[in-house]
């Protein structure tokens, strides 16, 4: 009973955090500013290439490849070459302003939704297994299982019900980044 309840709590805190951070990556102006001209530099470079039409979007996990594309002397990447002038155009405070509309960035990248997925899954799991000992109890003299048992379904039954759909619908609105 005690793990069950400490779990949840773990579980509903890191989610908190993931979904707080999920909202200010949402919300941000300057993340918006700043993820709009990587796509004009993007569609600059692609402009002579197959793909002659304007990108509206790009996956969050190609900005990693922003990073590593250097100039042909190595002394500059694409990412530098996007914030310098940005910055000049914006302010220096700008990496400031964007971190404090990102603040929960930093504490959200060391937890793992997946994980909390996964913990999530394992508490719905672990309630149908003792919810089928229930009902498949032969009756022992003195076996207090199910008169023991039966109020801790009825208690977390359904707040893992409801965790699991709010951790679905986090699960989607990470995916709809």
């Amino acid at each position: 009973k005690k793990e069950m309840e400490s779990t949840l709590v773990g579980i509903a805190q890191t989610a908190k955090l993931i979904q707080t951070a999920i909202r200010q990556v949402k919300e941000s102006k300057k993340l918006r500013m700043l993820l709009e001209a990587i796509l004009a530099h993007g569609n600059f470079l692609n402009h002579e290439t197959e793909r002659k039409t304007g990108a509206h979007g790009f996956r969050l996990k190609g900005l990693e490849s922003v990073r590593g594309l250097r100039s042909t002397d190595r002394s500059t990447n694409l990412l530098r070459y996007i914030v310098e002038p940005f910055m000049k155009k914006y302010g220096e405070s700008f990496p400031d302003e964007l971190a404090k509309e990102l603040s929960s960035l930093a504490d959200a990248r060391v937890v793992s939704l997946e994980e909390t997925k996964n913990y999530c899954q394992s508490c719905s799991t672990g309630l149908q297994t003792v919810e089928l000992a229930c009902k498949a109890e032969t009756k022992t003299p003195g076996d207090k299982f199910k008169s023991v048992m039966q109020p801790f379904l009825r208690r977390y039954t359904p707040v893992v019900s409801r965790m699991k759909k709010e951790m679905d619908a986090l699960v989607k609105s990470f995916d709809d980044l």
